[in-house]
């Protein structure tokens, strides 16, 4: 079964919003954490937990949003090294002058230049330079993304012990096996780097490094059971009509559906918190109406198909699911795949009181897997309902007499994680894309 402890998102219930016009003056500690980050972005070993990601995974909420006014700063310079007005915006859309002292100004025109920024001297003689600025602004974005991903995976977040109101804050609740653990509210590295990427020009909906960023991650996110609301939120806010993000969504709306999420989604709304689930059967609605939108634009998606003929017959709508199912079949000669599609056909089969077929389903599944316990429990019980007493029992013995069993032994157990097996791919090519050439 999964080990891992499972995450989901907690949403904070919105504060009003205070029109004011407000001046930040900078402190020195800020240019030095933008400084510092520049740092860690240029030496950070994509996909570790080395120690420039730890460096990042130390700083606070209120330091990160200390940072994102530096950052954007640090943006202008890089384009204009003479601008000498600059403002931020906070989540509220409150606008505010920002103030430096010369010395700290100084200190981020010479950042800015050392990241490929425009040169001062250059006097804009330079035809080039514009479309190499550009450039330069474009890879820290992406390479800083990579970055707050690594905190964001591999970083040990702990949950506070469970007590007081969920709704205190925004926070990402840790459960296993459906039991609530605690709420962790450390600071959100996803949110960062949704927000990097959100700079990039010209808009990120156009630069296919983005997309590929939002598959592997929700990807990852899906197989590591990390259920991020926000995360599939922005990407279908960018990508409305992409394939591979509406299978995703959808495979995210069949999890919430589970029993595990479902009694934690209850311990949330009892501790005065907000989680974005709803009841099972509606669950299961909107993934079948994702899984239905990622195969009309895109038929040859195979796990969409597995995964709808799964929903399909949750949802009582076996015939169709049937279709589905044999559909998979003769389009994939992926081992686990057949035997999730055998395994759910003949469920689907037996509740149609087409016993045979169902058995012939079962046991093609069986023969996939020749140890896995799902298939021979399955036809145990259609022994069993066929008047085969003595074909159940043995059945059922062999499972029972087993010693001990493994994910490797029956799949079934990794259904809710199965992406997992192809994400590191999918993650690499993403870093790869990201991390694009080396700055000249």
């Amino acid at each position: 079964m999964i080990a891992a402890t499972t995450l989901l998102s907690l949403d904070a219930w919105p504060a009003a919003a205070q029109q004011q016009a407000r001046i930040l003056n900078r402190r020195d500690e800020s240019v030095a954490r933008l400084e510092t980050w520049a740092n860690v972005v240029r030496r950070h070993v994509a996909g570790q937990f080395d120690a420039f990601a730890a460096a990042a995974a130390e700083w606070t909420t209120a330091q990160l949003g200390d940072l994102e006014i530096e950052l954007d700063n640090l943006l202008v310079l890089m384009e204009n090294p003479n601008a000498r007005s600059f403002t931020a915006e906070d989540r509220q859309f409150r606008s505010s002058d920002v103030l430096y002292s010369v010395g700290e100004l100084d200190r981020m025109r010479r950042l800015a230049v050392a990241l490929g920024g425009t040169d001062p001297l250059s006097r804009g003689k330079d035809p080039e330079e514009g479309p190499r600025v550009a450039a330069a602004r474009i890879r820290l974005l992406k390479r800083g993304a990579i970055v707050h991903t690594d905190v964001a995976r591999l970083a040990d977040r702990q949950p506070t012990a469970r007590g007081g109101s969920l709704a205190a804050a925004p926070g990402v609740v840790h459960f296993y096996d459906g039991e609530l653990l605690g709420v962790d509210r450390s600071a959100d590295h996803w949110d960062v780097a949704r927000r990097l990427l959100d700079r990039v020009r010209p808009a990120q909906t156009r630069d296919p490094d983005v997309l590929l960023w939002y598959r592997a991650t929700l990807s990852w996110m899906l197989g590591a059971q990390q259920l991020q609301w926000p995360h599939f939120q922005r990407a279908q806010q960018l990508y409305p009509d992409d394939p591979d993000l509406l299978y995703l969504r959808g495979y995210l709306h069949e999890t919430f559906a589970s029993a595990r999420v479902q009694n934690v989604a209850r311990a949330i709304t009892a501790g005065g918190g907000r989680a974005r689930i709803r009841a099972p059967r509606a669950e299961l609605r909107d993934a079948e109406s994702y899984f239905r939108r990622a195969l009309a634009a895109s038929p040859p998606l195979t796990d969409a198909r597995l995964r709808l003929g799964r929903v399909l017959t949750l949802l009582g709508n076996d015939a169709d699911a049937v279709r589905e199912l044999r559909t998979v079949l003769p389009a994939t000669t992926d081992p686990v795949q057949l035997y999730y599609a055998n395994l759910f056909l003949g469920s689907a089969l037996e509740s149609l009181d087409r016993r045979d077929e169902a058995r012939d389903a079962y046991t093609r599944a069986r023969g996939y897997f020749a140890t896995a316990d799902a298939p021979r429990l399955a036809l145990s019980q259609l022994a069993m309902r066929a008047g085969d007493a003595t074909s159940a029992h043995t059945l059922l013995e062999a499972v029972l007499s087993r010693q001990e069993s493994s994910d490797q032994d029956d799949p079934w157990w990794t259904y809710p994680s199965d992406i997992s097996r192809r994400v590191e791919t999918t993650l690499g090519a993403s870093y790869r894309a990201l991390a694009g050439p080396a700055a000249p």
